[in-house]
């Protein structure tokens, strides 16, 4: 599990221009992207914000030794740790979805046979993201142990171009293949050397390829362009995620691992001609990563809408990252995806103070 530290502060390249600046940020942030009220005035609409309140983020942003101050200059050299999670796409908690804990067919936490039958992983300690019968996502990774250290430049895909099981990550044929839009370190869709088993970050239904990299973070790949980093977007104004196509891995054991899970390629699938069929949608794997979805209240969050986007994007920044909402098991511990008892608005959101799986501290008196 990867917790986030919000109370540090982190170097961040907002701009992608390579450099750490110490001047104020031109533009500002936009709260609408990151989800978080900076400047304390109680909303989270302000769309260029300059300055920062110690006082609402609880951070100390300067060198005066406290906590209160209302009017802090934000340069790339003060934002917060809860700042650069969001810039990157997470949340609290990475909501172990990177580590290879889970149960081969079924998509549940090993049972007490296997080697995570404790109940730290089982019984709730930790908010664990859902993995079902859902479309299967393409990831990219940040080979650094913090998110929060995690830069633009920093998030790749790589790819097994050797075929041998593994990612060289000082070969750059290997190590700086993305998802971008051109050039050579282009992953191509409908490409057959560009496969599910040869994606070194993985998927939303396999860890990493290499053993080591499991411990790092994983986010959803979104298209972007080659020469800025800025996200593509589509008719609908919607990041591009990229999903493996093919067969549907339904639930059968002998369907897990073979040559036609391996072999599933790479393509697009933008909002605008998202369908529940096997060309307009990634293929569905039983377990893949379970997030919220767009589609209306009947279908209850299944794969037949594509993925919902709880912050506004824009096109005009690299560090711009979606911000998914993951189904946890302290959430749905056992329904599927389409079921009647699952899920209202509330219980999906990550934000809430009443469904964090942190209970909130409070003034307490014994006697």
């Amino acid at each position: 599990m990867q917790l986030l530290f919000y109370l540090q502060i982190s170097k961040n390249d907002l701009d992608g221009d390579g450099s750490i600046g110490t001047t104020t940020i031109s533009p500002g942030l936009n709260e609408r992207i990151i989800q978080i009220d900076l400047n304390g005035n109680g909303n989270t609409t302000d769309t260029n914000v300059t300055r920062m309140s110690e006082k609402a983020l609880g951070v100390h942003l300067n060198d005066d030794d406290d906590k209160t101050d209302t009017n802090v200059p934000i340069t790339e050299r003060n934002i917060p740790s809860i700042v650069a999670s969001r810039l990157n796409g997470f949340w609290e908690n990475n909501f172990v979805t990177s580590y290879d804990w889970w149960e081969r067919a079924a998509g549940f936490p090993r049972d007490s046979n296997g080697d995570i039958g404790r109940s730290y992983f089982n019984n709730f300690a930790t908010p664990v993201q859902r993995r079902v019968l859902f479309p299967e996502y393409v990831l990219e990774i940040c080979r650094k142990p913090i998110v929060t250290a995690c830069q633009p430049d920093d998030w790749v895909v790589g790819y097994d171009a050797s075929d041998n099981g593994k990612i060289d990550w000082t070969d750059s044929d290997e190590a700086d293949i993305r998802a971008v839009d051109s050039g050579t370190s282009r992953i191509i869709p409908n490409d057959s050397a560009f496969t599910a088993s040869r994606l070194g970050a993985g998927t939303t239904a396999r860890p990493a390829i290499n053993e080591d990299d499991q411990r790092y973070p994983r986010r959803v790949a979104f298209l972007r362009d080659a020469a800025t980093g800025n996200l593509i977007l589509d008719s609908n104004n919607q990041p591009i995620p990229l999903g493996i196509s093919g067969s549907n891995n339904i639930d059968r054991e002998s369907e897990i691992d073979t040559s036609t899970d391996d072999n599933g390629e790479v393509n697009y699938y933008p909002s605008d001609t998202y369908a529940d069929n096997s060309t307009n949608r990634p293929r569905l794997h039983r377990r893949a990563l379970w997030f919220k979805t767009t589609n209306s209240s009947s279908d209850k969050n299944s794969y037949k809408s594509p993925l919902l986007i709880q912050n506004f994007i824009t096109n005009s920044n690299p560090s711009n990252q979606p911000l998914l909402i993951p189904v946890l098991q302290i959430h749905v511990a056992f329904e599927a995806p389409g079921n009647s008892k699952v899920l209202d608005k509330k219980a999906l959101d990550v934000q809430s103070r009443d469904n964090n799986w942190l209970q909130v501290a409070v003034d307490t008196e014994t006697s």
